[in-house]
């Protein structure tokens, strides 16, 4: 810390040399030392008020005896008549000391005049202050500068009084002229301390008056230093709350009773009515009725703290400090509601709600980690007991406060993680359990994947078995068959009786129907094989339709039937070109078959070309569709109804239908508006490039 006398010896060679050492002292030290330069500017001035106090009231008997006793005056004496130049009737005292020159060249004003030595600066402001004084007939008093003989400017301080004969005319002025260089040269010190503080400060007097404020005040309060200074009472800053507690301070120090504060906090009123919160010091001055105040604004800080505390109050954290030998030195008040106690009662006793849980010793451990490293250490848990003796688990983070290298205390937060650790609990039971389920799976997935694979050799073993039945109606039924199919109608020919002739006709007819079923019964089985391949390839789709229904206009003609093809002549699709014959001589037949006999049938093909696929449609006026049937139309062996006279139908030609869209990745679907209304069958042919085609 830095001693007075110490900073007295450097600022010694200039006036402003103080200002780099107040630069370096603490706010606490900037104060004490400008406290103490006024202390000592005020003793200086001491000698020079109680000589004037006494002798304020000068008379002619009064003013001898003064100058009978000139040893004792420390100054001039001075009695001079109130013209131009006051020309001195007397003088004497320290004269030659102060201005240089001997008493004579001033008596009746023999070399020079006193006017003469004043500060041409300063002249006119002393002749208006003793002018005033003549006019009012009071006592004048002014500080001004002279110009010795050598040169050198002096500060005196003149204190008179007009002095009067029975008629009350003014006779002559009587007065005391002192040296306040020394006092003057102290001031400019405390001056540039005062303002070079940066505390904002005041001096006032017995009647709160602020006589000289800095510009710190001068900043804070808003106000102009000509606005503050001889016109503002120090309590025109204060509130109403603030200044009764004051007002208590203030009395206590005048009548030197109680023990009232030097320094409080207190809500100071700025110019445009906006309080600040400041920190007040009042200290009287020795030897005077002066008090000198000093302001500290901390409105930042208490907003600061107010933030903080409500962040702290509103959070729903447990926030703490300790000491490294594990004393409790603050406690939120949330844990009133975590530990279900008073915090008070929770920083006396707080080693009581910790459980003899074996995860504690860690979290001790990591606690004493930080103290002796001065470093913040991971999270850790604790398990703690409420006053009531419910389990409570929360999460620490703790930072030291470190100085100097040495751990000064520990600061953390808790968190009431109790409903996250029953649920780590639960899911980790439910783990538990989800384990033990998956081993039990697994072993009865084990159990199922080997019937599994028992299943898939029988349904393998089962194929080869359809494979071979397949093969055995191609070869062992369908060829039989040729012969009997050939030959039947030429026996036909040479038959002349009518009713053998008819029999054979039927014979003839259901040989026909059981090749029929045999033909799509082979090819729905065919269709069902996943080894089998699709071989498609790029047609127009409009001539390919056409082709089919040209090889069917017999089928039409017969049955007065009529075909519309509304189709795009650009419309292209990649298909396996059989399967795709299959597909539409299907639909056209079913059209055909499930018309009724006495009514003119009609088909209507259309294409709808999509950017990714084509939609073709066939559109009858046949006999309509039930919702059951619509659910149906495509199941194996599913007949609609009773076709018409002379066509037969095996209830395979849909499905064939279907497994040939699906083996193309299409869609195939039926809409009807019920029975007698006709039905709109669809299929979707994907619209790809040809070396994208994969089917199979």
């Amino acid at each position: 810390m830095w001693k007075k006398n110490e900073i007295d010896q450097q600022k010694k060679d200039s006036i402003f040399g103080g200002i780099e050492i107040i630069e370096q002292l603490r706010e606490d030290e900037k104060l004490g030392l400008l406290q103490s330069e006024i202390h000592d500017g005020y003793e200086e001035m001491d000698p020079v008020e109680e000589v004037c106090k006494d002798n304020l009231q000068l008379n002619e008997e009064g003013f001898e005896t003064i100058i009978l006793n000139t040893n004792n005056v420390p100054g001039i004496i001075i009695r001079c008549v109130n013209d131009k130049d006051r020309t001195i009737e007397y003088i004497d005292g320290e004269v030659e000391k102060i201005t240089g020159y001997p008493i004579s060249d001033f008596t009746n004003n023999n070399v020079r005049s006193y006017n003469s030595i004043i500060h041409a600066d300063d002249i006119e402001r002393v002749d208006k202050a003793v002018q005033e004084s003549v006019n009012n007939k009071q006592p004048y008093v002014v500080e001004y500068r002279i110009v010795n003989k050598e040169g050198t400017i002096k500060w005196v301080y003149e204190k008179g009084n007009c002095v009067q004969n029975d008629k009350d005319e003014l006779i002559f002025l009587d007065g005391f002229i002192f040296d306040i260089t020394d006092r003057k040269k102290a001031e400019e010190k405390y001056y540039i301390v005062f303002e070079n503080t940066g505390t904002s400060m005041g001096i006032f007097g017995e009647d709160s008056i602020i006589t000289k404020c800095n510009c710190s005040f001068e900043k804070l309060s808003g106000y102009k230093k000509q606005e503050i200074e001889g016109k503002m009472h120090w309590y025109d800053f204060v509130s109403e709350e603030s200044k009764k507690r004051m007002m208590q301070y203030h009395k206590q120090r005048s009548q030197g009773t109680g023990n009232p504060h030097s320094e409080y906090e207190c809500d100071f009123i700025k110019k445009n009515g906006d309080l600040k919160t400041v920190i007040v010091n009042i200290s009287m001055i020795p030897n005077s009725t002066k008090r000198i105040v000093s302001l500290i604004d901390i409105s930042k800080r208490k907003s600061t703290e107010e933030k903080l505390r409500n962040i702290l109050e509103n959070s729903t954290n447990l926030f703490y400090a300790h000491t490294p030998e594990q004393e409790i030195t603050y406690l939120s008040p949330q844990c009133r509601e975590l530990l279900q106690c008073e915090p008070e009662e929770a920083m006396v006793r707080w080693t009581e709600f910790i459980t003899d849980n074996p995860i504690n010793n860690e979290g001790f451990a990591i606690t004493k980690r930080a103290i002796e490293t001065g470093k913040r250490q991971e999270p850790y848990r604790l398990e703690l007991e409420g006053a009531k003796g419910q389990k409570i688990w929360v999460e620490v983070r703790e930072t030291p406060i470190v100085k100097n290298g040495v751990t000064m205390s520990i600061v953390g937060s808790l968190t009431n993680i109790t409903e996250r650790k029953n649920a780590e609990e639960k899911l980790y039971a439910t783990y538990n359990q989800l384990k033990d389920a998956h081993e039990v799976l697994s072993s009865v997935n084990e159990e199922l994947e080997r019937k599994v694979e028992e299943k898939t050799q029988d349904i393998n073993q089962l194929i080869i078995q359809k494979d071979e039945f397949i093969h055995m109606l191609g070869h062992d039924l369908k060829n039989p068959m040729t012969p009997i199919f050939t030959l039947l109608p030429l026996v036909e020919k040479k038959i002349e009786d009518p009713k053998l002739k008819d029999m054979i006709f039927h014979v003839i007819k259901n040989t026909r129907r059981m090749k029929n079923i045999i033909d799509e019964t082979l090819k729905l089985a065919r269709l069902d094989d996943i080894t089998m391949t699709i071989e498609p390839v790029k047609f127009l789709l409009k001539d390919e339709i056409q082709s089919i229904i040209d090889e069917n206009m017999n089928l039409f003609n017969e049955h007065n039937f009529k075909v519309e093809i509304e189709i795009d002549k650009t419309c292209s699709v990649y298909y396996d070109k059989n399967q795709f014959y299959d597909l539409v001589s299907n639909f056209i037949t079913n059209a055909v078959k499930y018309t009724p006999d006495d009514s003119v049938g009609n088909l209507k093909i259309h294409s709808d070309c999509k950017d990714d696929e084509i939609v073709l449609s066939f559109v009858d006026s046949g006999c309509g569709l039930t919702d059951e049937q619509k659910e149906n139309v495509f199941e194996k062996f599913y007949k609609i109804g009773t076709p018409r006279e002379g066509m037969t139908s095996s209830g395979l030609g849909l499905s064939i239908c279907k497994r040939i869209v699906d083996k193309h990745g299409g869609r195939i679907w039926v809409e009807s508006d019920g029975p007698g209304k006709g039905s709109r069958f669809y299929i979707s042919i994907k619209n790809l490039v040809e070396d994208k085609v994969k089917y199979g």
